[in-house]
């Protein structure tokens, strides 16, 4: 990328690493404020060092429970998708699939107990009526008076992640099935079942993928705050940190909190990238192969039906639940007027910051990205956008907070005071979300910039076009999709956004995802799913906007390994 290199500003070129500081600049805070905070003398839930790490071995059973039921997600979808299907239909598949990821973790928490809680759907038709439950992951304080569900425990917390973050294991592992070739796969079946094909000849070459996606997986659900805090505050690391400090105003332990899952983060992250390593080198070794659909049986045939169910039902399912208990005894009509009669002012302000957030990811996502396309070794530089995009929100917010209240006169030249004017704000929230889901934007408009032909860029350098004239005439044309694809998705990510925004958000204001993790559990069940619907419908909007662009571009390039097999 020596033409792309030469057009690049150096500032840009350090855009990655500018992110990371900042990231770093947020997370200090929480080792240096640790000697100077205190726990409140009474507080009767400090965090130790056994409870700390009785929370991390549950982070680890619930995240590992969401990898492992998201895989088995992920196996049939990304086959139908990759091997079965057409490539139209396999496009539209996975656009399908990937619906959950763009709904508010806390929503896809609410339509699971609206599912399979104590008066959920399923447990009515099963039992014939409401059904109670012992409560068995409760460790804060006596059990609650209201009834209890395996919903609410730390597997029913893994399947509402794996609801919500299968596609990433859907995603990883179609990505390498159609650069892997099939003609393994092809001959064994004239032998053998497709089952015995898929379990030794499919999935061991598809490793990369299966390990990266679990990784993801993994990852992300480790670090996510709105579900565990919907199912009534499961005990986990990442709800340690919010309660400490959001509840009980206990710094000390908050801080004691936020770094055990920083570490753990860490020590995930870590291992992810590794796979990511691994899964990128399996896509390479395969470039080469000839990923043609598998020859229909009717094996085959039970298993593209299968991945087409697994892959549409879980996006219809939430949003039937939640049309199907948006209501109450005065009818649908009633609940939407007292939802938005309650709820316009929060709706309003949502969509304000989400649209703030995409356009700054849009600007310095953009800048960054570019940095990282300009550069010869460009893994360092993702891995750096990587790390900001997996930093725990609930860190960021809390070193934040650090920030914001440090004491009078610790600061030069009044800068303490105006952190704590800034901290009234909302300014401190959308430079979170900023760190958070710049990145998206960053990643998707290196991977279009690197797509340019080399000599194209090489040509504007000699010509001695500048940075402007390579982006009006070159770039911007080449990187528009990505550009809106990454701004539509952080905008649909911010939404329901709630592991930094209940931190915070400045007193006397609040967005419609705090104010749903509030009400869930306290306000008529109509009200609690038209809330939901609310909070969706820009969100599916943006989504289907998106997908729409990826699917035009993904669709206007050609098949993966096309070029090679033609050539043989």
């Amino acid at each position: 990328m020596g033409g792309l290199r030469a057009v690049t500003p150096a500032w840009v070129r350090a855009a990655p690493w500018l992110w990371l500081a900042a990231t770093l600049a947020l997370l200090a805070p929480l080792a240096l404020g640790l000697g100077s905070a205190e726990a409140l003398p009474d507080s009767s839930s400090a965090s130790t060092l056994p409870r700390l790490a009785h929370l991390a071995w549950n982070s680890l059973r619930m995240s590992t429970g969401a990898a492992v039921f998201a895989l088995l997600l992920a196996v049939p979808v990304a086959l139908a998708a990759a091997r079965l299907l057409p490539r139209r239909a396999g496009v539209l598949l996975l656009a399908i699939a990937c619906v959950p990821l763009f709904l508010p973790p806390t929503v896809l928490a609410v339509a699971a107990v609206r599912l399979s809680g104590p008066a959920g759907l399923l447990t009515e038709w099963l039992t014939g009526s409401q059904a109670v439950f012992p409560v068995t992951e409760q460790i804060r304080g006596p059990a609650p008076l209201i009834p209890g569900a395996p919903i609410y425990t730390l597997w029913g917390g893994a399947g509402v992640l794996a609801w919500g973050l299968a596609p990433l294991a859907i995603l990883a592992l179609a990505a390498v099935l159609e650069r892997t070739d099939s003609g393994a796969e092809q001959e064994a079946l004239l032998h053998t079942g497709p089952a015995r094909v898929l379990l030794r000849v499919t999935l061991p070459m598809a490793a990369g993928g299966l390990l990266a996606g679990g990784g993801l997986v993994f990852l992300f659900g480790i670090i996510e705050l709105g579900v565990p805090e919907a199912l009534r505050s499961l005990p986990v690391l990442v709800s340690e940190v919010y309660v400490q400090f959001g509840v009980y105003f206990d710094t000390r332990s908050a801080l004691l909190a936020s770094l055990g899952l920083g570490a753990l983060t860490a020590l995930v992250a870590g291992g992810a990238g590794w796979l990511a390593l691994r899964a990128g080198a399996t896509e390479e070794a395969g470039a080469e192969g000839d990923a043609r659909p598998l020859p229909p049986s009717a094996g085959t045939r039970c298993l593209t039906v299968l991945g087409v169910v697994l892959g549409a039902g879980p996006g219809v399912l939430a949003l039937g639940v939640l049309f199907w208990t948006a209501t109450g005894p005065e009818g649908p009509g009633a609940v939407w007027r007292v939802v938005w009669g309650t709820a316009a002012d929060e709706f309003g302000l949502t969509l304000l910051l989400g649209a703030v957030l995409a356009l700054a990811a849009g600007v310095l996502g953009t800048l960054a990205g570019w940095g990282l396309a300009s550069t010869r070794r460009p893994w360092p530089g993702r891995v750096a956008l990587l790390l900001a995009l997996v930093t725990p929100a609930p860190l960021l917010a809390v070193g934040t907070q650090v920030l914001l209240r440090l004491p009078p006169g610790s600061l030069p030249l009044g800068l303490d005071d105006a952190l704590a004017a800034l901290g009234q704000t909302h300014a401190p929230l959308l430079f979170v979300w900023l760190l958070r889901f710049g990145p998206i934007v960053a990643l998707l408009v290196e991977r279009s910039l690197r797509l340019l032909p080399e000599d194209a860029a090489s040509a504007a350098a000699l010509e001695g076009a500048g940075p402007v004239a390579f982006w009006r005439g070159i770039a911007w044309p080449q990187c528009r999709p990505a550009i809106a694809a990454g701004m539509l998705a952080a905008f649909a990510l911010s939404l329901g956004e709630v592991g930094a925004a209940v931190l915070l958000l400045p007193p006397g204001t609040t967005t419609l995802g705090v104010r749903l993790l509030t009400l869930m559990h306290y306000a008529p069940t109509g009200q609690v799913s038209a809330l939901c619907l609310l909070l969706l419908a820009p969100g599916v909007a943006a989504y289907a906007a998106t997908a729409g662009l990826v699917a035009v571009h993904r669709l206007s390039r050609p098949a993966p390994c096309a070029s090679s097999a033609a050539s043989r």
